[in-house]
């Protein structure tokens, strides 16, 4: 039997997606204490028995340093520093600018705010793919009625 560390607590920001609920339900049953944050008590990944509660707190809406103020007090709360797991490009991309005040409380990958960036925005995605020389689909971003009708003749 291999044992497992479970110590570390997590927290999921924003539950309204199914990757929330995968998350709740994968690291629970090992044994990790699952919390999350979302703007209402009640999301769907907060109906798993895995779940151990859930801050509100609306990151789309809060003033971003009033969100890390509050992220801080929860962090503080939980015990020892949680992984800190975004769980769409929003949260992604909040944790990426706000790193550095959220580094001494949280757990999480050093993903510059370029990069994440650059895989939210699909435009910034589609280039980077091309510069990297990664397959993509001819994809094209008009920005005017004449920019579709040059697309639809060629």
């Amino acid at each position: 039997m291999k044992l497992r560390d479970t110590s570390l607590p997590v927290l999921v920001l924003q539950m309204q997606h199914h990757g929330a609920l995968g998350v709740m339900r994968s690291l629970g049953r090992l044994g990790v204490r699952t919390y999350g944050v979302h703007p209402t008590r009640r999301p769907p990944a907060s109906l798993s028995k895995y779940c151990r509660n859930v801050f509100e707190l609306d990151l789309d809406h809060t003033p971003p340093d009033q969100s890390v103020d509050c992220l801080r007090t929860i962090a503080r709360a939980m015990g020892p520093m949680p992984l800190l797991m975004p769980t769409n490009d929003e949260s992604a991309l909040f944790v990426a600018r706000n790193a550095s005040q959220l580094q001494d409380h949280f757990l999480f990958p050093a993903n510059p705010i370029e990069v994440v960036w650059s895989l939210y925005n699909k435009k910034a995605m589609h280039r980077l793919a091309k510069q990297l020389s990664i397959p993509t689909p001819d994809t094209v971003f008009p920005e005017s009625l004449g920019d579709v009708l040059e697309f639809c003749e060629r």
